[in-house]
């Protein structure tokens, strides 16, 4: 049986005596497109970040395709990217430029796959154009593109819809579905809004409040059951 994309166990976070996560619980499966739900404040983003071995837990388990992520964390971090907040750029270099440079930060990437990750999130065509002139939409489909160098099997995409306008919106959930579909990337999504969730995700969680619980499979529109 094949390791889930991403299992946490217990997992506890606080600061001082403010709780951000409490005893949390998840298991994504690999090749999905998975949904992290909870309001603004409720702590997802320090969840992906313990998820990314970016922040340490004070209790509990995670690991990635089956491998500790604070134990294995560079092996682990080989095959995943992220976009936690707002993607951030050099504005006076191009969109290759920039994808260039960060890129050789980890490790080297061929030219040919800067220009298929450009061509993916549909960029190739604007590739030596400043980043300071694109659109807050364009920058986050240069975030993704980053996030999926150079064959990563696991991103994280923090809100990755918000402050886009309506066309904008639809071209990030399509290019989302288009990762998972055709290169077989888990797609791992935080959101406020259910109904963006419902939109893009195969699955879906909430972030618990007092305890509680509850998993969602989108195909059926049912929640499967509260834990």
């Amino acid at each position: 049986m094949n390791d889930p994309a991403i299992r946490a166990e217990k997992v506890r976070k606080s600061f001082g005596r403010f709780v951000a996560v409490e005893a949390m619980d998840i298991s994504v499966p690999a090749g999905v497109v998975y949904g992290f739900l909870g309001p603004n404040g409720a702590g997802k983003t320090t969840f992906m970040r313990m998820l990314l071995g970016l922040s340490l837990p004070d209790s509990g388990s995670i690991e990635i395709f089956g491998k500790d992520i604070f134990s294995e964390k560079e092996a682990i971090l080989e095959n995943v990217g992220a976009v936690i907040e707002s993607p951030s750029f050099f504005e006076y270099m191009s969109a290759y430029e920039n994808l260039s440079y960060l890129a050789r930060l980890t490790a080297p990437v061929d030219e040919k796959k800067i220009w298929e990750a450009l061509e993916t999130v549909g960029l190739e065509k604007v590739a030596h154009k400043k980043v300071g002139k694109f659109s807050y939409g364009m920058k986050q489909r240069l975030g993704i593109a980053q996030a999926i160098l150079p064959e990563n099997r696991l991103i994280f995409l923090d809100e990755p819809t918000n402050g886009l306008d309506p066309h904008g919106i639809v071209g990030v959930r399509e290019l989302i579905r288009k990762l998972c579909r055709e290169k077989g990337i888990t797609v791992f999504i935080s959101s406020h809004l259910l109904s963006e969730v419902e939109m893009v995700c195969d699955s879906a969680r909430n972030m618990p409040r007092s305890g509680l619980q509850y998993f969602f499979c989108l195909s059926d529109y049912a929640p499967l059951a509260p834990g």
